[in-house]
């Protein structure tokens, strides 16, 4: 069977689109509710149908799934890609505390635990436990600032603002130094990285001459800024705390609010730039797909999903437009260099970085006797199907 794609345009990284996108079977969802625009199916939501290495035995929501071997995997023996998986058997515990989770790795009562980024450094080295080193991740890190919020939308004010932040401090005090400084429209690893763009530097006094030209000597008459953190990702609280000290340093005030994520990004999304309700700032990471696109589209096109600081540049959209529309490596590397110049010069973004030995969106370790785990860049999580144990 063949299978022909019609594009609009060259589009060489369709097929790094392609390998976030997951195999549903259109029968089943035919039979159950079909495709509706814009509308959930709960059917699909409640039995995952797929093609993988296991089977959903059981599931009691909230509390824990088990999962089996699949006797008829496609990729098993007998000609098979991928080998019959090791295990015979997953169960998953959704366990949403942080104290039980660590009790349980270090105890062995599991073999692979979630940690939080605060408790990474507490619990990394710890005999009988691994945080396995995978080094940099797909996971990019950034805080938008909302360019069309006043007085965030005067350059001079967010070059102060960027100038004001101590990197390094966030990077030792929260990530354990496991921050890769990465900086511009597509992180590292990827067509069009440029490894001489680092995080803005920390210079208070720069930060307050700026200020002061910018007609806020001293942080005069700056109105407060709105900070958003994540309460489900507790890094974020300690990057909002450091960034809500450094900027009191020279005397822009920073108030502190938690939400959800999922309730961040609805608070985005229903809410003007320039209003003074949307965040002024905010700690935001995506993992994408292992293409530039997958950075450069969302996060710095005009009106795009993940620009959620409102930051819109004609040339930046050509441009990444232009990059992402050519099969020259070549000029698609000297087109996002370009882009990222204007970008990383708008001050519109205070660059985290990559996150190094970093799952999407948290850290894994494992017992020692665990083995056979792998780091996948697609947006994925951990395939069990490779996993054994020693």
């Amino acid at each position: 069977m063949w299978w022909y794609f019609i594009l609009e345009r060259p589009f060489p990284d369709i097929f790094g689109w392609m390998t976030i996108a997951k195999i549903v079977d259109p029968r089943a969802i035919e039979l159950h509710g079909g495709v509706q625009k814009g509308q959930p199916n709960s059917w699909a939501n409640l039995n995952p149908i797929g093609t993988g290495p296991f089977i959903l035995q059981t599931w009691v929501q909230g509390s824990y799934a088990v999962l089996v071997r699949n006797p008829n995997y496609w990729g098993g023996p007998g000609g098979g890609v991928f080998p019959t998986p090791k295990l015979s058997k997953v169960v998953i515990y959704f366990i949403p505390s942080e104290t039980t989770r660590e009790e349980n790795i270090l105890s062995g009562a599991a073999d692979v635990a979630v940690i939080d980024t605060p408790r990474i450094a507490a619990i990394n080295g710890t005999p009988g436990v691994v945080l396995p080193n995978f080094g940099v991740s797909n996971t990019y890190a950034w805080m938008p600032l909302d360019v069309q919020q006043y007085p965030l939308n005067i350059t001079l004010v967010r070059e102060a603002i960027v100038h004001a932040i101590n990197w390094n401090q966030i990077n030792q005090q929260v990530y354990h130094g496991l921050l890769y400084p990465s900086a511009g429209v597509v992180p590292y690893g990827l067509i069009g990285y440029n490894a001489s763009m680092k995080p803005y530097s920390y210079n208070p006094v720069l930060a307050e001459n700026l200020l002061a030209q910018a007609g806020f000597p001293n942080g005069t008459n700056f109105p407060t800024l709105l900070f958003v953190y994540a309460t489900d990702y507790p890094e974020t609280y300690l990057v909002a705390q450091i960034v809500q000290a450094d900027l009191a340093q020279v005397g822009i005030h920073v108030e502190l609010k938690g939400l959800t994520f999922a309730q961040q990004i609805a608070l985005d999304y229903s809410t003007p730039a320039s209003s003074s309700s949307h965040p002024s700032l905010q700690w935001v990471s995506i993992t994408g797909p292992p293409i530039p696109s997958g950075y450069a589209d969302p996060l710095f096109m005009t009106g795009n999903y993940g620009n959620l600081g409102g930051y819109s540049n004609p040339t930046v959209d050509a441009l990444l437009l232009q990059a992402e529309s050519t099969y020259n490596n070549t000029l698609r590397e000297e087109l996002y260099w370009k882009a990222s110049n204007i970008v990383y010069n708008s001050y519109a973004y205070y660059f985290l970085g990559n996150i190094k030995d970093f799952f999407p969106a948290q850290f894994f370790v494992f017992r020692s006797n665990v083995h056979g785990y792998y780091y996948q860049s697609a947006f994925s999580q951990l395939d069990f199907s490779t996993i054994y144990l020693t």
